[in-house]
């Protein structure tokens, strides 16, 4: 899958890329400056929803990974072996 092969830092970039461009698309719709269509309606509702999926995901994988080996994460695991 496209997420495991991503760094984190590119997964939360795409995001918020997408985001942007979710917020982006309905400025230009009010302005008249791009029609407003049903299609491009449902593209930017995705792009923000799969934009803030993508921000959150890339998140859990950098803080989540780098955190995990923590002496006070590793005491509430149960892991002894680190020591």
């Amino acid at each position: 899958m496209i997420i495991e092969v991503l760094r984190p830092w590119a997964i939360i970039l795409i995001g918020l890329l997408l985001v942007v461009l979710g917020a982006a698309l309905p400025v230009l719709m009010c302005t008249k400056l791009v029609g407003s269509t049903f299609l491009l309606n449902a593209l930017s509702y995705s792009a923000s929803v799969v934009g803030v999926l993508f921000g959150v995901i890339g998140s859990c994988l950098k803080f989540g990974r780098s955190r995990m080996w923590e002496p006070q994460f590793r005491q509430r695991l149960g892991d002894t072996a680190h020591k």
